[in-house]
């Protein structure tokens, strides 16, 4: 089921008034914020974690693309 999109700050490249996905929660030691993302920053999120679960930490394959939303 997709994320629905919702007008508001990117987390990652700090864009605001954007479309952004919420991905979860985010804890540090000072407390815990809504994480979300705008649909660039989420693609290359998708490409680190695709690379991540199939060559390990630090891979990139050139070959995968995510699938757009």
């Amino acid at each position: 089921m997709p994320r629905p999109l919702v007008v508001g700050d990117c987390w990652l490249c700090d864009r605001s008034g954007v479309s952004v996905m919420f991905l979860g929660p985010v804890q540090t030691d000072s407390g815990t914020a809504p994480f979300d993302a705008c649909e660039p920053c989420v693609l290359r999120l998708e490409v680190r974690v695709f690379a991540y679960n199939t060559s390990g930490p630090g891979s990139r394959p050139a070959d995968f693309r995510p699938s757009r939303r």
